[in-house]
């Protein structure tokens, strides 16, 4: 139990730091097995004027070439994918991370997507981290 508890807290940190999320408040494993094909993270940010809880589902899982993860709350979806591709001695990661507006207030998505991008592109960096990698 206690090496499955250590898997999550890692697991955890993991995917905080793909999310580049310096302003996550706690990310924590609430279902599932730490990485697997049932996993369910809550991940909490901080926002103004109060924190954000967004449940991260798996919704595709092929280990170890591909993930896509999908969060929905009131005002948001974000969903992101992540494709592993065998190239000599390392990989190749392809990160894409979309975060859009949800229902009624699709239509402020034009508006506000530089400051998603901004989101995206640190959560690419924080990938880069948790991986050791760089950018191609």
């Amino acid at each position: 139990a206690a090496l499955a508890a250590q898997a999550a807290a890692r697991e955890a940190r993991v995917h905080a730091r793909i999310h580049g999320l310096p302003s996550a408040a706690s990310v924590s494993l609430a279902v599932g097995d730490a990485g697997g094909a049932t996993s369910v993270f809550d991940v909490t940010v901080v926002g103004v004027p109060k924190d954000l809880t967004l449940t991260y589902r798996t919704v595709e899982y092929d280990a170890p070439h591909h993930l896509r993860v999908v969060a929905r709350s009131r005002v948001f979806i974000s969903e992101d994918r992540i494709a592993v591709t065998p190239d000599g001695d390392g990989s190749i990661v392809e990160y894409d991370a979309q975060l859009r507006f949800n229902c009624f207030l699709g239509p402020a998505d034009l508006a506000l997507r530089p400051f998603f991008n901004r989101i995206a592109d640190r959560a690419a960096k924080g990938l880069c981290v948790a991986i050791k990698g760089t950018k191609v």
